[in-house]
């Protein structure tokens, strides 16, 4: 049976951006509770209008680009933007997330902590680099290497030193990957595009220019 490699573009919603009431966190990690995390982060979720949100990672706070409704990603972008003075774009914040990548629906690589959805671009510069030797991507921290060797795109363990440990943690086909990023890039100009059909109906100021600071970080 073929191993299956896909890549989802995401945003990361965090609870306490949503929330009008503290709720009790759940007794555990993510990683022992998932379920209760998720059930945690929905909560917080619906109080401020967001129902129909479909975790994309047990236990991560992911939200896929393609399945946010129009009526969500509205509510996102405005609680983003409410405290923002948008007449100075060095305020204006990039949209949380980035891109997880999925093994035989396995997350094995997902945004983490200070990620933006713009981190895209580190993907692509690498890509077109082609390095050999170990190189960081930026996906927050803890951070992660990568370099190519026989066709393959190698991955190192998640790490905040200069330098990985020698071994990958794993592989992948590059020509695969590279087509998956591809189609990855599609989802998200389809995305910029809703983000800025939604900000011009809600008579924001700057619409496109505004879409393509919070999607693609261009202060």
């Amino acid at each position: 049976m073929n191993k299956s490699l896909y890549i989802k573009p995401v945003l990361e919603l965090s609870p306490s951006e949503y929330s009008k009431t503290e709720h009790e966190y759940p007794n555990g990690s993510s990683i022992e509770y998932p379920n209760e995390w998720n059930q945690y982060w929905l909560k917080n979720l619906s109080e401020s209008g967001i129902d129909d949100i479909v975790p994309c990672i047990k236990g991560q706070f992911f939200a896929e680009l393609s399945r946010i409704s129009d009526s969500t990603l509205e509510i996102i972008l405005n609680t983003q933007l409410e405290e923002t003075d948008l007449n100075s774009e060095d305020e204006i914040c990039a949209l949380e997330g980035g891109l997880t990548v999925f093994f035989d629906d396995i997350p094995l690589i997902y945004p983490q902590c200070c990620s933006s959805l713009s981190d895209y671009k580190n993907w692509l510069e690498t890509l077109e680099d082609k390095p050999t030797t170990w190189k960081q991507i930026w996906i927050g921290h803890p951070m992660i290497y990568v370099k190519i060797s026989n066709n393959k795109l190698e991955f190192s363990e998640l790490t905040e030193a200069n330098s990985p440990k020698d071994k990958a943690e794993f592989e992948v086909d590059l020509k695969e990957f590279s087509n998956q990023i591809i189609n990855t890039i599609d989802q998200i100009k389809s995305f910029q595009i809703r983000v800025e059909k939604i900000l011009k109906n809600g008579n924001y100021k700057r619409p496109q220019r505004l879409a393509d600071i919070l999607v693609n970080n261009t202060q």
